[in-house]
């Protein structure tokens, strides 16, 4: 009978249901303070948990389409300059080849728009020349910078469904003279998938 009650003693006495619930209530008030807190925190801070190079391409992204009446060289400078620290930085082919696919396809609008501007320019005043303007040679080089990147967004990433049609887009891009000379590619580099 002693061994019993001995260990009648060593066992603690039971917690009344009151006091277990108000230990349960403090735990859950602290969880859901460190909860609203961490929140708040990220919400203040919401660039802390992301990647650099995802983050340069979102503000690319979205410098490119916050000014969207004001396009230009300067608008896409600004979101060329975020593409380019995101694919420097990158070793998510993903990311690379979104950032190339948006570094091509602005350039190559832009050049592309240069081009036709500088043939109806030479139209109107019914010139001859315009092969051999300064303008539309550096815009016709621009485009072949930009079918390169294009094509290396589809070799990066096959999916790139823009990729592919501004890659056909631009490679059928034909001045006065024809063909932008050195703009195709050579099939077995690209495989655009139709």
């Amino acid at each position: 009978m002693d061994r019993d009650k001995k260990e009648l003693q060593k066992i603690p006495p039971r917690q009344t249901p009151l006091i277990r619930k108000v230990r349960l209530n403090l735990v859950l008030i602290v969880l859901a303070a460190v909860s609203i807190g961490s929140g708040l925190y990220m919400r203040a801070h919401p660039d802390r948990d992301r990647r650099i190079d995802v983050r340069e391409y979102n503000l690319g992204v979205l410098t490119y389409n916050e000014m969207p009446t004001l396009r230009g060289a300067n608008v896409t400078g600004k979101a060329s300059a975020h593409f380019e620290k995101a694919l420097a930085q990158s070793s998510d082919e993903k990311i690379r080849a979104l950032a190339l696919c948006n570094l091509g396809t602005m350039s190559g609008t832009l050049a592309r728009d240069s081009i036709h501007r500088v043939q109806e320019a030479y139209a109107v005043k019914r010139a001859k020349g315009v092969e051999n303007d300064e303008n539309l040679l550096m815009a016709r080089q621009e485009v072949r910078k930009s079918i390169q990147r294009l094509a290396e967004a589809v070799r990066v990433d096959p999916t790139l469904e823009d990729s592919k049609f501004n890659l056909e887009l631009l490679e059928t891009e034909r001045g006065e003279g024809g063909e932008i000379l050195g703009s195709r590619y050579s099939p077995g580099q690209v495989d655009k998938g139709y």
